[in-house]
């Protein structure tokens, strides 16, 4: 009888089973059969050009076979490296001439780490990996999203054909595009003569990577070149646009030449924010504000991830604390804001979340840094009375059961909680170094919140071990214990160390 058991009663037993049974299980019928062949071929990770991936791509020829890839995400880390003294690196006239030693160092290096590896790729079509993977492309029949991934690594010259061909056999089917890369390898990716093929193309992930090599000192002049036009023939489909950027380079001129998207309506934005790389803050304000009727979902965050002498600066506590609070969204409805100005940044940045200015407000996360209970209360009280809020995520440095009463009181509606915290410990004890869970569970036993409409919890707690988050079962019942309905854990870790909480 369990064998025709239908297909939603089979997805719900493996939700709770391993991720990896799908694949022992698959031999018991058909429909699992069919789950575990979805799950084998969801995902193409185009990574490597050994036996296994050409095996894969002669596999994906058969109908039955590619109709399953949603997702091609493409990293080709068989590219040759790029170093120090490669010839890409040096412009035409301060080549070494003559035949004296000072030549042969510079083109034997060069000769060394690139005529091994494209040897490969660079002979016969039957060996080139990138021509069978092009061959394949137009097996496709129902990829949805695309990822390229290229960093420091030296692309043969056949690879902008290959490129080429993506746009030509996926674009018509793609939904959404993620593209990771250093500034000066955008040009072999975007290109706007190719970006009529995206005709359905609604979500776009733009992430510029630091590069290990200094280049084109006309840095702003080259995303203005690439990115701005590339974005601008997708205005008539895009409604996500995300970008993140480490780099050294005025984003002022891409948002002053974007102009107003009429479907967008998600925007996530993490970036180094000072003098250097939005020269003219009002760009971005007013990019914004074109949007600021039809956005649904916003996170702005500072890039953590800069050079030691790239640091966001005052630049985006200014705009934080006075700019983004005098936009009024009368559609939001997620707000993702990062606490921390940067690397170099020791102040907590304190939102202020007006109701008046987000009505319709509903999703809250405050990221990138903690808050005290003290910046809690400020955060409500900048928000006002009866606040829609359903899901508030944040960063503690310390939970208390002081706390969870400011929270219940401020956040009646809340039906999300989701909490990391230093420590947790009691309001007669705080104590900044030591968590004191006996504490903490003999306050709460005395607390209840009638009033409160909590439904889903989680609480984390850093670990002194890994330094990462874990969540704590013992401190989620404790509170749990004070709420008058069922509560659902939320038990999701992000670290998978042996530590348990």
């Amino acid at each position: 009888m369990a064998l025709d058991l239908p297909v939603e009663l089979w997805l719900h037993i493996l939700e709770l089973l391993p991720k990896h049974y799908l694949r022992k299980m698959m031999g018991i019928n058909r429909t699992l059969f069919e789950l575990a062949t979805n799950d084998m071929y969801q995902e193409i990770r185009f990574i490597d050009d050994g036996k296994e991936m050409v095996r894969i791509f002669d596999q994906l020829k058969y109908p039955h076979i590619s109709r399953r890839v949603r997702h091609l995400y493409i990293r080709p880390g068989f590219f040759s490296r790029m170093d120090s003294v490669n010839l890409v690196q040096v412009k035409p006239k301060e080549r070494p001439r003559g035949n004296g030693w000072k030549k042969l160092l510079c083109f034997s290096v060069d000769i060394l780490t690139k005529s091994s590896r494209r040897k490969k790729y660079l002979g016969s079509r039957e060996r080139d990996i990138l021509a069978v993977a092009q061959d394949t492309l137009v097996h496709f029949q129902r990829v949805e999203e695309l990822s390229i991934v290229l960093y420091d690594l030296l692309p043969p010259p056949t690879f902008p054909n290959f490129v080429r061909e993506i746009w030509i056999n996926l674009g018509p089917k793609l939904h959404r595009l993620n593209i990771d890369a250093t500034l000066v390898k955008l040009p072999l990716i975007f290109d706007p003569n190719m970006a009529h093929h995206l005709p359905n193309l609604m979500e776009l992930d733009i992430r510029l990577s630091v590069s290990r090599f200094p280049y084109v000192p006309q840095r702003t002049s080259l995303v203005r070149q690439t990115i701005l036009p590339f974005i601008l023939s997708l205005k008539g489909t895009l409604e996500s646009l995300s970008l993140s950027s480490a780099e050294i380079s005025d984003l002022s001129p891409l948002f002053h030449g974007l102009g107003y998207f009429p479907h967008l309506r998600k925007l996530d934005l993490r970036v180094v924010m000072n003098c250097l790389t939005l020269s003219d803050p009002a760009a971005l304000t007013s990019f914004i504000t074109l949007h600021k009727d039809n956005l649904q979902e916003l996170s702005m965050r500072a890039h953590h991830h800069t050079p030691l002498n790239n640091p966001s600066d005052v630049s985006y506590e200014t705009w934080i604390t006075k700019t983004l609070p005098q936009i009024k969204f009368p559609a939001l409805v997620s707000l993702t804001v990062g606490l921390h100005a940067g690397y170099h940044s020791s102040r907590t940045i304190i939102p202020q979340l007006s109701s008046k200015k987000l009505p319709s407000l509903v999703f809250v996360t405050l990221k990138d840094a903690p808050l005290s209970h003290d910046d809690v209360k400020t955060v409500l009280e900048h928000a006002g009375e009866f606040l829609p809020w359903q899901t508030l995520r944040l960063n503690l440095t310390q939970l208390t059961p002081l706390l969870i009463d400011t929270l219940a009181a401020g956040l009646p509606h809340l039906a999300e909680l989701d909490m990391t915290c230093g420590q947790v410990s009691a309001d007669l004890d705080p104590s900044p170094y030591f968590s004191r869970p006996h504490l903490f569970k003999q306050e709460m036993d005395s607390r209840t919140y009638p009033g409160w409409s909590l439904r889903r919890l989680r609480i984390a707690v850093i670990s002194y071990e890994c330094g990462q988050p874990h969540v704590d079962l013992n401190y989620m019942s404790y509170v749990a214990h004070c709420l008058p309905l069922a509560v659902s854990f939320l038990v999701d870790d992000s670290c998978f160390c042996k530590v348990v909480g």
